[in-house]
This record gives C-alpha cells, sequence and structure tokens, in this order.
C-alpha cells in the first residue's frame, strides 16, 4: 500500500507571513511533535474575511496570510505544502468572518470528497510561537491507488471495515400503499445525499477522511467503507430516514382508513336518512287522521253521541302522533348534520355512538293498560336491534326494564304520561320525565 506523504516532503514549500519561500530540508517521514490543538500560551487565531477571485493554492494561501496581516490580531500565519500542490487551480472562494484556520480547512472541500485533488490542513503552532503554522497535506484523489486502498489521511491507528445496507425500504414503496405517491419513497440520490453530508460533516469535525459510500442499483445495496464510528453514524442516519419515513406511511395510511370510513359513514348515513324520511312521512301521514278523528268526536261529544273517553283518547293518540313526527324530524335534521359535516371534508367525523340509557317503567297502576301500553310500544318504537324490552324479574305486575336510545325514550315516556293521565282521568296531570325514570333505575 502506497503511504500517504508526510507533512516535511522533499521539495515541500514554506510560505512565512510576508510572501517568502523557502525549501525544506528536512528527510522525508519526519512528522512533528508540537500538540495541534490550540492552547494558553499560542498567539491570538485573526479572524478574517477573503475574496479569492480564483487562482492557485499558492496563491489562495497569500490571500489568506494577507487577510491575516490587516486583521485585528495581525498575527503572522506560515503555510507549508508540497511543491506539487502550489500550481492546483482553485475556483473563487469567499469568506466572512472565520479563522485563518478554517479559511485554510475549505481546501478539504474545494474538489467534493472524491475529487481529483484532497487536502487538510494541521496546526502545528506550540506554545510560546508568536505566529502561526499550518502544514496543508495533499494527495491525489480520484484514481490513485492511496484513494483506492484507504481513504486519505485516515489515523493509521483505526481499522478501516465495511458494511452493506439494504436501502430496499427506503427507496420502494410497500405493496399496499399508492405506488404513484413520491412522497412513501426516497430516491437513492436523496439517501446517499443525506449519507454523504453526514459523512463530510464527520470528517471536518474528526479532521479525517469521510467514509466511502457505494451504491448498486441492481441489489439496492450501500456499501459503506470506514471506521467504526464513520460506520455507526451511517447506521444512526438510515435508521432516522427509516422512521421518517414510517412516519410519513402511516400517516398516509391513517389517513386513507378516515377517508374509507366516511365513504362507509356516508352510505350508512344515506340509508338512514332514508328510513328516517320514510318514518317522517308515516308519522305525518297517521297525525292527519288522529287530528280528524278528534274533530269528529268533538261534534259527536257536544251532540250526545260520543263519550268524553272517546274524545280524550283520540286526543292521546293525536299526542302520540305528533310526538312520533317531532321525533322523526329532529332524527332526520340530526343526519342531515352529519352528513353535511362529511360532505365538508370531515372524514374523520365519526357519528357518535347513539347513547342506550335503562329506565324502568313502573306499570303498576296501570294494569288495566299494560296490554294496551306494550302494544303502543311495539307500535311506535318498534324493535330495531337497538331497544330490549323485558319485565323486571320477580315482577307480577309486569314493569318494564327498557334499554334504548334516548330519543326513543322520550317516546316511551311521553306514551307512559299519557296513560297515566287517561287512568287518572286528570288531564292535567304532571307526567314523569326521562331522567328521573333514569334516576330511580340507579336507585
Amino acid at each position: 500500500m502506497r503511504r500517504m506523504p508526510c507533512l516535511a516532503v522533499p521539495a515541500a514549500l514554506l510560505i512565512a507571513s510576508g510572501g517568502a519561500f523557502a525549501q525544506q530540508a528536512e528527510s522525508a517521514g519526519r512528522q512533528p511533535t508540537r500538540s495541534t490543538s490550540r492552547q494558553e500560551g499560542r498567539p491570538p487565531m485573526p479572524i478574517i474575511d477573503v475574496d479569492f477571485a480564483g487562482g492557485t493554492v499558492r496563491e489562495f494561501v497569500k490571500a489568506v496570510q494577507k487577510a491575516a496581516m490587516e486583521s485585528a490580531a495581525k498575527t503572522p500565519v506560515n503555510v507549508m505544502f508540497p511543491a506539487e500542490a502550489a500550481d492546483v487551480r482553485l475556483e473563487a472562494i469567499s469568506l466572512r468572518r472565520v479563522s485563518a484556520e478554517t479559511a485554510l480547512a475549505t481546501l478539504r472541500f474545494a474538489f467534493g470528497m472524491q475529487g481529483q485533488h484532497q487536502f487538510d490542513t494541521t496546526n502545528m503552532t506550540g506554545d510560546g510561537d508568536e505566529g502561526l503554522t499550518f502544514a496543508l497535506r495533499y494527495s491525489t484523489g480520484r484514481g490513485g491507488q492511496q484513494t483506492a486502498a484507504q481513504p486519505p489521511f485516515t489515523s493509521q491507528m483505526e481499522a478501516i471495515i465495511a458494511q452493506a445496507h439494504s436501502l430496499r425500504d427506503l427507496i420502494t414503496t410497500p405493496a399496499g400503499l399508492p405506488q404513484s405517491d413520491p412522497s412513501l419513497r426516497m430516491s437513492p440520490d436523496t439517501v446517499l445525499g443525506a449519507l454523504k453530508v453526514a459523512a463530510e460533516l464527520e470528517a471536518a469535525d474528526s479532521r479525517g477522511a469521510p467514509a466511502q459510500l457505494l451504491f448498486h442499483p441492481d441489489t439496492q445495496l450501500l456499501i459503506a467503507r470506514g471506521t467504526g464510528r464513520q460506520l455507526q453514524l451511517i447506521v444512526d442516519v438510515l435508521g432516522q430516514l427509516h422512521r421518517t419515513m414510517e412516519q410519513r406511511r402511516e400517516a398516509l395510511a391513517q389517513a386513507e382508513t378516515r377517508a374509507r370510513k366516511a365513504e362507509l359513514q356516508m352510505v350508512e348515513l344515506e340509508g338512514l336518512m332514508g328510513q328516517a324520511k320514510a318514518q317522517l312521512d308515516r308519522a305525518t301521514s297517521e297525525l292527519r287522521p288522529a287530528q280528524a278523528e278528534v274533530s269528529r268526536l268533538e261534534q259527536l261529544v257536544a251532540s250526545g253521541n260520543a263519550s268524553g273517553t272517546d274524545l280524550e283518547r283520540a286526543r292521546a293518540n293525536v299526542d302520540i302522533a305528533r310526538a312520533n313526527v317531532r321525533s322523526a324530524d329532529a332524527h332526520l335534521v340530526m343526519l342531515s348534520k352529519r352528513r353535511e359535516a362529511l360532505e365538508r371534508g370531515l372524514g374523520d367525523v365519526q357519528p357518535s355512538a347513539v347513547e342506550a340509557v335503562v329506565a324502568i317503567y313502573d306499570l303498576r297502576d296501570l294494569a288495566n293498560f299494560k296490554a294496551d301500553f306494550n302494544a303502543i310500544v311495539k307500535q311506535v318504537i318498534g324493535d330495531d336491534g337497538r331497544m330490549e324490552v323485558r319485565p323486571i324479574s320477580g315482577d307480577t305486575t309486569g314493569s318494564l326494564v327498557v334499554r334504548a336510545p334516548r330519543d326513543r325514550h322520550e317516546i316511551l315516556v311521553s306514551i307512559f304520561n299519557i296513560a297515566r293521565r287517561l287512568k287518572t282521568n286528570e288531564p292535567k296531570l304532571p307526567g314523569q320525565t326521562l331522567e328521573q325514570l333514569i334516576e330511580k333505575t340507579r336507585e
């Protein structure tokens, strides 16, 4: 394996602050022994602006040095780099309020992480120095033996390993979800872009080379090569991408479930509204003859040809018919409002479950009307699966425990009170309310 050029190599250049050039005479392979971390006792780091219009590496270094001397710190900056790097051409670089060290470090990204030229910067400044000293390491990139064998600038102490990751779940839409929706998958370029950004940020932080990434389209496998720390970062980023995509897919699945439920609700509501309209029509048609019967009996009673009891029964039937009309109309209005909510796009608005409550109807003082009462209950309310009517266990009077929705109970309470008024022959007898019956049931 070809080893990386060291910091001090034959034919290396040292550009001292002020523009002087000097040939380096140190032997190849010699490494600096000073600590590269910033410590107390070192000269202040210049904060500079750089407007480099493009040119060679040598010219860029001189621009950084000039900006450093014009800064508030006025700290001299010395830069050493291999001679073969001096005339490497650079594109324009513009920097604002950065340290001289950061300015030199931007060369690392001047050609991309897999570009033809690769640079890395080391701060060689020691304690007690009055100027800053940096070394630029340089190597050829794509196609070179060094890049193929090992990522440049990677510490020889860290083992380089490779891992394979399947991107199938990220770049393909699972079965059962809309295949035409691009938001349910990521393109390979998107995944690789996220991984490369993370890898380059990690490399800049650790002053090492980024992990190498290779995607194989036929197998949808990603091959990552780097240190253990770098590969763990790849795993972490892929995990975050998977979580993001799962949340997106779950949100869509829930939205589709709500949409399907809304469609079913609409179909159900249309059916219920048809039934409610029919019930309203029937109640209305029953009210008219009941009213006519009252008018007829009133004339007969006035002429002495009918009893007052018959007239009261006829009036009770009118009250029942009117209660049926009100109940049917209220039910139809409620269903219409639910349909309007669904039509406005509130697919997650579900018709709330009709509250079923239990009440006991005491028929002990209505023994003679028990059969009539039960018949009226079956006729007016009906048994559509939402109502349960059964005698109280051990009760020989025929009292009923009824479990039904409140709207059905309201009709039943109305009939119950009418029956009690008829029994006592007291038209103004106060009736019981549904809440009173429910409260007695709890007792």
